[in-house]
């Protein structure tokens, strides 16, 4: 599946390499239990609206400080939530629980196969993802670090997929040509267009058949890059 001259393969990560097996809410409902707190999801939505529109466009200025970002963040949910927490027991069960990511992460069966076939066979690999510096831990323990050459995340590009600045410094990392690169990820807009408007080449992984007139290369499963 993959084009001729192809030397690099970057990837997304968030359903495309991986998948959360827990919701946000749930990992939430999890620690409020413990602390015998009733939570409404609705409730919870509302405050992590609220604490988005007022800390997500600081998130750029905190790289190499997120624990000082998230106590703010998760703070603002409970203040929302008007949930009392004088000791700071709860937040720092949520800070602990949520970037944990073998709570609420899990890799898509192929993943782990793929890219470390891709590996053996000598392209290299990337990450370019819409994330804080918290993706590096994430990777990690989710063994997949060892098979990557470079790791984008857009807190550190200073932009978001699919403006050009996460995927211009990733080729300057991997050291390609926009030419000599795909870009595998499963968002139409997002990935495959934001790769396009830098002529990186993108494959959209279309699992659930989302996509039926994408303008591009589709795939349902990732082993089919590796026919």
């Amino acid at each position: 599946m993959l084009p001729d001259g192809t030397r690099t393969v970057f990837f997304d990560f968030g359903d495309t390499l991986a998948y959360r097996a827990r919701s946000i809410f749930e990992v939430w409902q999890a620690i409020a239990v413990e602390h015998g707190i009733t939570l409404q999801e609705d409730a919870l939505v509302k405050a992590r609206t609220d604490a988005d529109e007022m800390y997500g466009p600081k998130v750029y200025e905190f790289k190499g400080r997120m624990k000082e970002f998230w106590d703010l963040y998760h703070r603002q949910i409970l203040n929302t939530l008007g949930i009392g927490d004088a000791r700071g027991a709860l937040l720092s069960a949520v800070n602990s629980a949520l970037p944990n990511t073998t709570k609420w992460y899990e890799l898509f069966p192929e993943s782990l196969h793929v890219v470390s076939t891709l590996k053996q066979r000598g392209y290299g690999l990337g990450i370019i993802t819409n994330s804080t510096e918290g993706i590096l831990e994430r990777l990690k323990s989710l063994d997949l670090s060892q098979y990557l050459d470079t790791v984008v995340y857009s807190q550190e590009a200073g932009a978001e997929k699919p403006d050009p600045a996460p995927f211009e410094l990733a080729l300057r990392r991997a050291g390609r040509s926009a030419g000599e690169c795909v870009f595998v990820g499963d968002s139409l807009e997002t990935d495959a267009r934001g790769a396009r408007n830098v002529r990186i080449r993108p494959i959209l992984v279309d699992r659930k058949g989302k996509y039926p007139n994408a303008d591009c290369a589709t795939i349902h499963n990732l082993t089919e890059l590796l026919n």
